[in-house]
């Protein structure tokens, strides 16, 4: 994974860690860059877990998430928060998951 980074930011070196960590902690993720020539600090997840899809777009170096139609975040907690919240809302009905 190719994470657009300024050597002149210290902080975006430690921002791409932490996402690195994030994505390996969600496994859920499968991150893609959607334009990876024009803006490779962009990525995207998409979280379809067969009730809403949820989209979510990540600024690695930035530490930074939204998740569409939402506000975005900034920050470790705040973006495995975000995620958190997808992924309860990706499934299709918890009722019957829990039987």
């Amino acid at each position: 994974m190719n994470l657009y980074q300024n050597p002149l930011r210290p902080d975006h070196a430690a921002n791409n860690a932490a996402f690195l960590q994030i994505v390996n902690d969600f496994p859920q993720l499968a991150p893609f860059q959607p334009m990876a020539k024009s803006a490779p600090w962009h990525w995207q997840a998409v979280i379809d877990q067969g009730g809403d899809v949820q989209v979510i777009n990540f600024w690695p170096h930035a530490g930074k998430a939204q998740r569409e139609g939402y506000k975005s975040v900034i920050g470790d907690r705040a973006i495995r928060a975000l995620l958190a919240q997808a992924l309860i809302d990706s499934v299709e009905d918890w009722s019957e998951a829990a039987e």
